[in-house]
This record gives structure tokens, sequence and C-alpha cells, in this order.
């Protein structure tokens, strides 16, 4: 928010904020150095007019202690330290450290005195300064001497020093506001004056204004650049109205253009509409006649006595249901070019098992179909292919087993090639048939198939039959 606020200054404004702020900020770091040093320098005055007090309390304590004249201790307490307003007690202990002689200001607690003294020297504690000193006569110990003093003299000393330091922060901040008001006018009005060319020109869109050079220095030279970017503003100025002016007219072209444009495609569009609903009809229908054709082989079939016969006929509907899926499925679909093979095969198998009359909890199909598309001269064969390999396994792989599993597998192998994958766990196929030199319908017919699509096959009888054929999209 800050910093929002401080671009939103004008220029001369930003200039007495920068130098006011940089003086105010070095005048401040000035200070506190200055306050730091007097206070850390003050703290070393302090203990060494303590320790010089003390010294001279003990000096003048060595008679009372030899006779034993506690009166004259206090006194000489009292009178040492009654001019001392922030000293707040004192005690001189014997050679025993027992407590001799006390002295207190008025108000305090005398029972804060420690009742043992503790090792020579001087202490800062949190809110006071305490100091030890032996009292010695002859490089004997004969006694010693504890003073306690407030911090309020260094606390009065920090608040003079603030306030000093304020003052003349004040006094700093004024005189720079002074003279930053009186100077600022050197930078700030040429800028000023470029400010009110630029609108000038920006709203009179005159590019033969200039703006006035009042300096060698580097607002001169910016001024100078100013100019000579008009001159190629204006020039350039010339060239875009005149670039503009043909751009218009091939605007018009290009809208006439476009009018006849959507017009030709509005009737490309119905056109293929219509043939869009063509293809879907003609779909319709051979599936229909397709379906027709189905259905009268089952008539057929119903009048068959011969089993070899009726394998055929309906062998020979499986194979014409196959092809009808195809066609319902491209009829029904958005997409009139490709089939949605997942759902194709999911309706095969469906209609395969009952075909053949198989419980689907004692043959378990399972289908695994990746993301392809294939178009309908592709779909064709490839459903017919797994119509023959569906009923071969149907039929044939599990003649005395009660349960069994067909898999079948659709993969994009690479860009433009698809693996169909197809395989039982049945009793597998004789050894001795060759697939390139076989006699039934359904193996010829595979065979014909895969040529067709132009694809390769391979056979794996090691556990049931597995089917394996490749072949680009």
């Amino acid at each position: 928010m800050t910093k929002r606020l401080f671009h939103n200054l004008y220029i001369k404004q930003k200039l007495m904020a920068i130098t006011m702020l940089s003086s105010s900020v070095a005048l401040l770091i000035a200070c506190t150095a200055l306050i730091v040093f007097d206070q850390i320098n003050y703290r070393e005055v302090v203990e060494r007019k303590m320790d010089t007090l003390a010294e001279i309390i003990g000096n003048h304590s060595t008679a009372a202690l030899i006779f034993d004249n506690e009166d004259d201790a206090r006194e000489t307490l009292s009178i040492l330290l009654k001019a001392e307003k922030y000293i707040l007690f004192a005690a001189i202990y014997d050679k025993n450290d027992k407590i001799f002689a006390k002295y207190k200001i008025d108000g305090a607690d005398i029972q804060s005195l420690p009742p043992m003294p503790k090792e020579n020297g001087g202490y800062f504690r949190k809110n006071h300064f305490v100091i030890y000193r032996d009292i010695m006569l002859d490089q004997e110990k004969i006694g010693k001497v504890y003073i306690q003093s407030s911090l309020g003299e260094i606390k009065a000393r920090l608040k003079l020093n603030i306030v000093s330091a304020v003052f003349v922060l004040f006094m700093a901040v004024l005189a720079s506001f002074l003279m930053t008001a009186r100077f600022q006018r050197v930078v700030s009005e040429p800028v000023l004056h470029l400010a009110k060319v630029a609108q000038e020109i920006s709203t009179k869109r005159d590019y033969s204004i200039r703006a006035q050079k009042s300096s060698e220095d580097e607002l001169g030279l910016f001024t100078e650049q100013f100019n000579e970017m008009l001159v190629q503003i204006e020039d350039r100025n010339f060239a875009l109205q005149n670039a503009s002016n043909q751009l218009e007219d091939r605007a018009r072209q290009l809208q006439e253009e476009l009018v006849q444009r959507k017009k030709a495609e509005k009737k490309i569009k119905a056109s293929l509409e219509e043939k869009e609903i063509l293809l879907k009809e003609i779909h319709h229908r051979v599936k229909n006649n397709l379906q027709v054709i189905s259905s009268l082989l089952y008539l057929q079939s119903k009048k068959a006595r011969d089993n070899e016969a009726l394998s055929m006929l309906k062998e020979s509907q499986n194979r014409v249901k196959a092809m009808a899926l195809i066609h319902e499925k491209l009829y029904q679909s958005e997409d009139i070019v490709h089939i949605d093979f997942a759902e194709y095969i999911s309706s095969l198998t469906s209609y395969l098992i009952k075909s053949y009359r198989v419980n689907s909890d004692d043959i378990v199909i399972n289908k695994k179909i990746g993301n392809v598309e294939i178009n309908i001269d592709k779909a064709i064969p490839c459903g017919l292919i797994i119509n023959e390999l569906i009923s071969n396994a149907l039929k044939h792989a599990f003649p005395d087993i009660s349960r069994g599993k067909i898999d079948i597998q659709i993969e994009p192998v690479d860009r433009d090639r698809i693996m169909l994958r197809v395989n039982d766990n049945g009793v597998g196929m004789p050894d001795d048939i060759d697939l390139k030199n076989v006699n039934t319908l359904g193996l010829r017919l595979i065979n014909t198939l895969v040529d067709q699509l132009m694809g390769t096959l391979e056979i794996n009888r090691s556990s049931g039959t597995e089917y394996i054929i490749t072949f680009k999209t």
C-alpha cells in the first residue's frame, strides 16, 4: 500500500520524500549509534563512580570496624550517601561477613540487603546495580562494603539523549525540507515541462510540437532524445496513415470475400449434412437387409435336419450378424466413419453367448479394449475375425471343461498399427493342424480376412489357443 502511494506522488514530491527520508534515516542511525555508545560508556562511568564511592566508604569506616563502633559506621554511610539520590541500600560487613552497619533511602525495604556479601566486583541486575569491595588494613581484610544503586541515573541519561536526538532529528528534517523544496525545481521543472508537452501532443495529436531544452545535463539529453522521437513518430504516423487507408480498402475486400465464403460454406455444410443423413440411411438399410438375411438363415435352420447343415447355417447367421452390428453402430453414432469398437465387441460377444446357448457363469469373456479408432474398411473384417475366433472357442475349446475363460484384447502397437489378441484356456488346437492349409471354412476365412487387413497372424498353442493378429490402421 505504501509503495503504491509513493508511486502516485508527483516527481517533486518524490524528490522531497527521497531526500528527507534518506537524510532522516542516516541521521537516525547516527543518533542511535551515539546513544548506544553513550549508554555503554556511561555504564562504565557509573561503575567506576560506584567503585570509587565504595573505596571512600571503606577508608572512612576502618576506625569504626577496628573499635567496633556501629554508630560511627552508620554516620559515615549517611554522610557519604545522603547526597546520592540513586543509592538505594548500602551496608558495611565486618571481617566475619556479618552486617555491621546499614543505610537505606526513605521508603526502601531494608530486607533486600544480602545477608552475606559476594566476591568483589560490580554487577548489573535487571533494575539496579550492586558493587562489593573489601575494606583492607595492612594487607588484611577487616570488612566489606556493599552498595546497591538504581538505574535511574542511566535511564535519565538515556531519556536526555533521546530528547536531544529527537530535537536534532526534527531540526534536520525541517532543514532538509526547506532545502529540498528550493532545489527540487532544478530536476522537477524540466520533467514537468516534458510531461506537459507529451500531454499536449496526446490531446491535439500534433507531432510537430517540440520540447524546449533547458540544460546540458542528463535531462537536456533526454529532451533532445524526446524531440528526436517525435520526429520519428511524425514520420511513422504519416506512413501508418497511408497503410491504414490501404488496410481499410483491403478489409472491405476481405469482408466481401468473407460473405461469399460463408455462403459457400453454408452450401457445403448443407450438402455434407445431406450426405451424412444419406450415409446413415445407407448403413441403416444395409443393417436391415443383413438382418433380413440373418432371419432367413434362422428360418432355414429351423427346417434343417442335418446337424452339419444346421451348424453351417448358424455360423453364416453369426457372420451376417457380425456385419450387421457394424452398420448398426455406425448409423447410431455421431461419427459415421469410425466405430466404437469396445461397445461393438460387447454387443457381439453377448450375441454369441446367447447364440451358442452358453452359460455366462461357465465361460467368462474378458475384454480389454484400448483407445483405438477403426474405420469401416477395417472394422468389418476385424469384426468377422473376432466372430470366427470366439465362435471356434465356444464350440471346440471347452468340450469337457465346466468353467472356461476367453480373453479379447485390442491395443495400439504404435502410431499406425493395432494388435488384436484372442486366447482361451481350453483344450487347445491340435498340433497337426496347419493354419495355412486348412479345409474348414472358419479358419480359411480368418486367413483371408487377415490378408485383407494386410496383417500378420501368429498362433500360440502352449496353453490353450492364442491368436495374435497385427494390422495397420
